[in-house]
Formats: C-alpha cells, sequence, structure tokens
C-alpha cells in the first residue's frame, strides 16, 4: 500500500452483517446456514459419497474376481476339451440276411444304451421263385439295442425266402 492511499473501512452493521454469513467454525452443518455451516455440510456429503464409492469398489472387486474365475474356468475347459471328441465309440459291420428268417441279432462291443445313435441302411429282396407272389423289397427294422447287442428285422412273409444286406452303424456318446 502506497502512502495516501485511503483505506476503505465498513460500517458496524455490513461488518455484522459478514460476520453472520461467514459464520464460525462452531456452526452446526446446515444447507441453509452460514458458509461454515454450508462448508460442513458439503463435508458431510463429500464423507457419504466416499463411503458409498468405498461400497461399490467392494462390489466392483467381487464381481470382478468372480469374472476371473469363469474366465479361468472357462479357460480349463477350452484346454480339457481342445482335443476331445463327443463320440465314445463307433461299430460298423454288415448283417447278410441270405434266405433267413428275417431277424439278426449282432454282437458288438459293451455300450450304454442311453448314449447311442443306430443307424441301417439297406433292403430284403422277397424271392418270387419261391411261391407264386411277385418279387418286392422290404426296409429293414432295428427292433432292440442292449448293451451288448443289436436286433436288426428284415420283413419277410411266412413261408418265403428273404435275402438282402444290411449295413449297420452304432455310435456311442459320451
Amino acid at each position: 500500500m502506497a502512502v495516501g492511499d485511503k483505506i476503505y473501512i465498513a460500517d458496524k452493521t455490513t461488518l455484522d452483517e459478514v460476520k453472520s454469513n461467514v459464520g464460525s467454525n462452531a456452526d452446526v452443518s446446515n444447507s441453509s446456514g452460514s458458509v461454515h455451516a454450508k462448508l460442513k455440510e458439503l463435508r458431510t456429503l463429500v464423507d457419504s459419497v466416499e463411503s458409498d464409492l468405498a461400497i461399490i469398489k467392494g462390489y466392483t472387486d467381487s464381481v470382478e474376481g468372480t469374472l476371473s474365475t469363469i474366465n479361468s474356468n472357462v479357460n480349463t475347459i477350452k484346454t480339457n476339451t481342445a482335443n476331445t471328441s463327443i463320440i465314445k465309440s463307433v461299430q460298423r459291420g454288415l448283417a447278410d440276411f441270405y434266405e433267413q428268417d428275417g431277424t439278426r441279432t449282432i454282437a458288438i462291443s459293451t455300450i450304454d444304451p442311453n448314449k447311442v445313435h443306430v443307424s441301417i441302411n439297406g433292403t430284403g429282396y422277397y424271392d418270387s421263385s419261391t411261391t407264386s407272389n411277385p418279387d418286392y423289397t422290404q426296409d429293414a427294422v432295428i427292433t432292440s439295442v442292449t448293451s451288448n447287442s443289436i436286433t436288426i428285422r428284415l420283413g419277410k412273409n411266412s413261408g418265403s425266402l428273404m435275402s438282402g444286406l444290411v449295413s449297420w452303424e452304432v455310435v456311442e456318446y459320451v
């Protein structure tokens, strides 16, 4: 301040109003009170937000840990199944029905009948030279699947000879 500068001093009413608005450090937290009261209210709100953020961080850390475990489990499954097939075994063969009664039971390696798919392909041929009936074909049908055999029936009329070859396949799944 230079020599001769004027110093303005507020009157008592103005100073009392400023003092009232600023307040004192002892003022209670209040959003509509003095500056000190408003600062205390603001500090309370900041503390509350910090507390909420700590809770949210706890949840985030928990979710992050769970995701890490899930990713680890998925990677383990990928590694364990990378070179693994869902097929446990495959058995194939050909059933010859040359002049047979129309049913064949085929012995197979042990399987779980609840985990297999059996496919057949073939037809039988009725030989009309043995009777007065005309020639005809008949589809093959799977009649049973057990733990160690499959049974295939080839349609046939009584007293006639049925011939045919039926390919079969048993696919067992894990």
